[in-house]
């Protein structure tokens, strides 16, 4: 975009001094202005910037096009991985809870107050709670197998993803040699100094 306006600024002098040259002509005047030069410097960085905005379009069709399906693959990655510390989460949370039964489990038999139906009722959540834990760490341990799977399968594929979208950038660099287009630049440049 830049050098589109670059390009656009150089042409327009060449217009002012194209006008200049008619405009001294007529009166007689030096027609040896820059005229031919800034209008060669015109299309040339034209050419560029038009060239630039070509291999910027492809870039952006096939490699950012790809890059934004595979940043979709990340993040439902992150979003199992998140599922996965959730579940953790849940499985310590039900062993503190099965814990904390225990421990109100032994207190209601030491209490000679408390009736033996109050501490079946204490006995009855504690099988509850560790229920709930083995219902949870099955559902973790099904999980954590696929997810252990799933990563492998991400992180070879991941490896060869990226080389092949490297891959392709360095052959639309190549399409065109953009270290010439640079040294015309900085030649253009000490020609206007």
């Amino acid at each position: 975009y830049r050098l589109s306006r670059i390009a656009c600024y150089v042409e327009k002098i060449s217009e002012v001094e194209y006008s200049y040259r008619n405009t001294a002509a007529v009166g007689n005047g030096d027609v040896n202005n820059a005229f031919e030069f800034f209008a060669g410097v015109g299309k040339h960085l034209d050419s560029l910037s038009n060239l630039q905005q070509d291999i910027n379009d492809k870039i952006s069709e096939e490699i950012i096009g790809a890059l934004r399906y595979e940043i979709g693959i990340i993040r439902s990655v992150n979003y199992v991985l998140e599922n996965h510390d959730k579940m953790i989460k849940n499985v310590m949370e039900a062993h503190g809870e099965l814990e904390h039964q225990r421990k109100a489990y032994a207190v209601a038999r030491a209490d000679v107050r408390v009736t033996a139906v109050a501490a079946q009722a204490e006995k009855e959540r504690i099988e509850r709670a560790e229920e709930k834990v083995q219902h949870l760490e099955t559902n973790l341990l099904e999980f954590h197998n696929c997810v252990i799977e799933e990563m492998k399968r991400y992180n070879e594929e991941k490896q060869c993803k990226l080389q092949l979208l490297i891959q392709r950038l360095a052959q639309i660099l190549g399409d065109e040699d953009t270290n010439s287009q640079l040294s015309s630049i900085q030649n253009l440049s000490k020609m206007l100094h």
